[in-house]
């Protein structure tokens, strides 16, 4: 569960709560904007967030709880992609696809990365014609990924589930 303060908030099924933020973990941002589990139970936060000093990443992007340790695992690190997240989901391959945004004076820009776990593609670079527009959500039914364009619609993906 998001925190309405920033952070996030577990609760298991014995009733034990606990809050993770800034304050009291690796956290690197409390403003989450999605979160996930993964095929194993891992728990999966994107962050809207893209700070940068002197072109060094300071917090935000992707992160997933081990063990209540916080792991970054940023589309920034791809050298293409952003780290303020606007959606992601996981694939039926466990692949996690990222939809990310960035917004300066001098640009805005959209990109769709996937992680495969050890390695980020930006696929909206790969994919012919795909449009510079803000995602705000992704759902993928089988192999079909669904991307929630506001002002323009729903794109359709395919994929092929191993």
């Amino acid at each position: 569960m998001i925190n309405g303060v920033g952070g996030i908030w577990k609760k298991s099924t014995d009733g034990q709560e606990k809050v993770y933020n800034t304050d009291n973990s690796n956290l690197n941002y409390n403003w989450i904007t999605t979160i996930k589990n993964d095929a194993l139970g891992s728990i999966w936060s994107g962050t809207n967030a893209a700070v940068y000093l002197n072109s060094v990443h300071l917090h935000g992007g992707i992160q997933n709880l081990i063990n209540d340790d916080f792991i970054d695992h940023n589309p920034a690190d791809s050298g293409e992609a952003t780290n303020r997240v606007t959606a992601m989901e996981f694939d039926c391959n466990g692949n996690l696809w990222v939809a990310t945004s960035v917004e300066t004076a001098f640009n805005l820009g959209y990109e769709l990365s996937v992680y495969n776990g050890e390695k980020w593609f930006v696929l909206s670079n790969e994919i012919e014609n795909f449009p510079n527009l803000y995602i705000n959500d992704i759902e993928i039914d089988g192999e079909t990924v669904w991307l929630s364009v506001p002002d323009y619609g729903l794109l359709k993906i395919s994929l092929e589930c191993d």
